[in-house]
Order: C-alpha cells, then structure tokens, then sequence
C-alpha cells in the first residue's frame, strides 16, 4: 500500500511516471458439455511483479455469484495472458464472466486490485450426445467363454452413463447387452459366459446416458472346440492301423486335428512322426510304421482359428486331450479274423466271414453305413466264446440300398468290451468299379477293392517298362489287395483290373 502511495505521490508532484495496468476479458475457449477454459490478457504490467486474474462467472441473467482465480505469477513482459478451467457446467447453457487484474502487495502482504475489465464475454456450452466408448481386446478365450478387456467409456457427451457393458453376439453389431455393472466413465473388463463350443462371437462395448446409447467397433472371437471323442482302431496288415474319432461339443467346422500315437500309456514316447502331427480335417487316419505285436496308444486334439480381429490375440485355439484308444498292432479283434467279404445277390447282400481262433468272443454285430461314417446295426450273431478252429459266420442285408454300402463287424466280449473290423463295401445298378483308401507305406501296396457286377477279376501291378510285377486273381465283389512293394523303387507304376466287362487302368507314384 505504501508502495501505491507514493507512487501516487509521485505522479501529482509530476517527479516519476508509470503506466497504468489495464485488464480484458478473451472468448472462452476448449467450450464442451460441461467444461470450458476463461482467458484473459493484462498490459502495461511492471516487470518483476506478481500478478494473478480473477474471473467471476454464472449464467446469462443471474448474478456472476461464482469465482475462480488463476495462479499466481511474476510479470516477465508488459502483456500477459491469464487462463483458467471450469468444470461441472450444464449442457445447452449460456453463460457470462468477466476479468479482474489484482498485484501484489509486499506491505499488505496480499493480493489487490488494480484492473476490472471494461467489459464481459459470454458462451454457451454444447447440447449432451451419446457417451464416448471403444472396445476393449479379446482374452481368455474358453470352449464356453472369452474376456473383452479394457474398454473404455471415455466421455459421458455431457449426461451421466448410467449404464456400461459389452453386447455379445452370432453376427457383426450385437445388440444383447450383458452390463458391467455399473455408470459412470472409466474402463472395464467383461466376459461371455456360458457360449457354446466352436462358435464365432462378436462383441462390442456399449456405454448409455440420458441422450442414448453409444457402441464401440465389433471385435470377433471363436471359443475353443471341444473335446473330440476317440472311438476305435481298424487294420488290415501288421504295420499300419486306421485311428477313428468323433467332434466334440461345437461340431467341425473350421476344425484342424492333431494326432498323438505314444508306445507308452502316459504319452512319454511315440511311435516316430506321430507327436502332435497334423492330419487336417479328417476324423479318420492310417498310422504306419507300427510293428507287429507291439502296443500303442492314440489320442486327438481339435484346433480352430482364434479369429480375434479387432483385438491383440490370434494363432489357434487348442482342444483339451481326448480319451486314449489302446491298440495292439496285429490284433485288431480279439479273435482272429481270417476273411471278411460282402457278396451281392439279387434281393439281399450277403456278409460272410471266418475265424480262426476266438477268446471270450461274446457276440459279433454287423453295421450298414451309406457315408462310410454313420453305421447302423442290423444283424447280430453269436459268438463261439473260445475256439482254436476255423469258424465261418454270415449275415444278410435285404434293405436293397443303391449305390455304395458299407460294412463292419462290431465284436464284443462277455466282459463287454468290444472291437471293430475293418470297412468293406458293394454296389447296386451297374456303378462302377471302385478303388479307395489307397496306401503306399514303403513295404506293401494296399487299397480295397469293390466290384459290384461279383465278377472274377485279374488285377496286376506293371511297371513304366511294362514289366508284370504281381499278378492277384479276385472272386468276391469286395476284398483288400495288397501287393508286396519292398523292393520296388520310386516311380510310376500301373494297376490293371480285367473283368468279364470292364478294364480299369489306374497309376500310381512311389
């Protein structure tokens, strides 16, 4: 105050001049729902002393009852600028405020004032939207769940949230909301609970106020398969033998499988090439390289594509082990199978088959199936129990189905456990000759063959100088030709197939 007088003083008996400081009110800036920065700018300020502004606010026709000071600080120039932020407005609002310059003052030892701005300014704040909101990544994807982490509802678009979540769903922009629990801005975690196995979801983050509700972008994961089911084991020679399995929860679609074949029952060792090996979409496959006698044990996993597009994770996503199959090559039954044949006669099929020994062989069911997959029974024959002779057994399928038809025996012992043969097939109405499930293991050439006119046939294996290496007579409609391949080199090769009717002429690459 002293300081001020005798400035004053000094200015009236005309020894010392000094500027008067001056004060203005600036446009609001930064102007949203519900915030918005005051400025203003003092001139003619003296170098060296502390300044701070005053801004006093309030709506368009009330009193400016409210006040918000700036910070203090030290004049560097002769102009300054002032600024302050104002929060908790009300939306579509008109307001007016105008500025103050106050110094301080050392003998006071406070802030007074020396400037009131000539006039005021006015705004008006913007009208409430839909919250602001993004979708979170994709986690922790399960065969019935997956997390959407770190969404965020960002801005409120001046109303409060009053409810936030994630929608879930089978198609792009879900609309099923699952809420987190809860208003207000922030980020947050969901997960979909209690989803099915092997299913595409999309989701989104949702955020609602009083405007509305707002959505984040879609963002899309599958759950996990499930677990598949192993059923049994086929073979027709000592070194190979065909694994059988079933999808799990979910079905198969977009499903990849992955095969273990272990020589022991906990998986600590495999059979050579058969850890973790990829064999595609097929619920079937012939493992080679087994040895005669020795036991094996296969299992199978389902994988799928994680498809997490929009988030951060990616790669497959990995079924939990199916049950072990127990295997020991060379017995695929429990009795020994000499021969298995189908034979077709005008009004019925006619299953034949014989054994040559038998250990606790209950009874022997046979199975139709016109897709090679779905088997159905429709015969059942006793069993001898134990025989150590040739027994010789045949059944007979009058349902006349046209087309191909395939057979299996189902054996089961008195303690119930059971086994199955290997697949056999006819045809009806003059279909063609059929080769299928071709092998080629380095030892033996092998495919089943099926006539269906039951005609003798004379297949011969030649080779590209037209040499014959192997000639096999065949007198049933449908049998497993194996030609002895061991010392045979790589190249091509011919299989010719004479009937009464037909020549088939097939080649093959070793």
């Amino acid at each position: 105050m002293k300081r001020i007088l005798l400035l004053i003083t000094l200015l009236s008996i005309g020894l010392f001049a000094m500027s008067q400081e001056t004060v203005t009110t600036d446009a609001a800036t930064s102007i949203d729902q519900t915030t918005v920065t005051l400025n203003a700018s003092a001139a003619s300020l003296v170098v060296g002393e502390w300044y701070k502004v005053k801004f006093s606010w309030g709506e368009t026709g009330s009193p400016p009852g409210n006040v918000d000071y700036t910070a203090s600080t030290e004049a560097l120039g002769a102009t300054e600028s002032y600024s302050v932020n104002i929060t908790g407005l009300s939306v579509s609002t008109t307001y007016d405020f105008k500025a103050r310059l106050y110094i301080y003052d050392d003998d006071e030892g406070e802030y007074v004032r020396v400037a009131t701005a000539a006039s005021s300014e006015s705004f008006t704040t913007l009208a409430a939207s839909v919250p602001t909101v993004s979708t979170g990544t994709v986690a922790n994807v399960t065969t019935s769940s997956g997390d959407i982490d770190g969404n965020d509802a960002s801005a409120d678009g001046g109303s409060t949230i009053t409810d936030k979540g994630v929608c879930f769903g089978t198609s792009t922009d879900p609309t099923t909301e699952s809420s987190a629990g809860g208003g207000g801005i922030g980020t947050y975690n969901l997960s979909k609970t209690a989803g099915s196995a092997n299913t595409l979801y999309y989701a989104r983050a949702y955020a609602t106020n009083a405007t509305g509700t707002a959505y984040g972008a879609n963002v899309e994961f599958k759950t996990t398969p499930g677990k598949p089911n192993a059923t049994h084991v086929t073979a027709d020679i000592e070194t190979e033998f065909k694994c059988y399995w079933e999808a799990g929860d979910g079905g198969s679609s977009g499903i990849t499988y992955r095969l273990d074949v272990a020589t022991a029952s906990d998986f600590s060792t495999y059979l050579a090439g058969y850890q973790d090996k990829d064999v595609g979409s097929a619920t079937t496959h012939v493992v080679t390289g087994a040895t005669d006698g020795v036991t094996y044990w296969f299992r199978v996993r389902a994988t799928n594509s994680y498809g997490a597009k929009g988030g951060t994770k990616g790669g497959t996503n990995t079924s939990v082990n199916s049950e072990s199959v127990e295997y020991k090559a060379g017995s695929t039954l429990p009795v020994e199978l000499i021969s298995f044949t189908a034979e077709l006669e005008e009004k019925s099929t006619i299953l034949n088959w014989a054994t040559a020994s038998e250990i606790n062989n209950d009874y022997f069911e046979v199975e139709r199936s016109l897709d090679k997959e779905n088997f159905e029974t429709f015969a059942k024959v006793e069993g001898a129990g134990n025989s150590n002779i040739v027994l010789n057994y045949s059944a007979a399928d009058n349902s006349l189905s046209d087309g191909v038809v395939y057979y299996r025996l189902k054996q089961t012992d008195f303690d119930g456990a059971f086994e199955y043969s290997s697949i056999i097939a006819v045809t009806r109405n003059g279909e063609k000759i059929l080769i299928e499930d071709y092998i080629y293991d380095g030892d033996r050439i092998s495919f089943n063959y099926f006539n269906p006119n039951n005609e003798s046939s004379t297949i011969t294996l030649v080779d590209n100088m037209g040499r014959i290496i192997e000639t096999l007579e065949v007198n049933t409609s449908s049998s497993r030709i194996v030609f002895n391949a061991n010392k045979l080199k790589t190249g091509l090769y011919v299989i010719n197939i004479v009937t009464n009717n037909d020549i088939i002429i097939k080649k093959i690459i070793l």
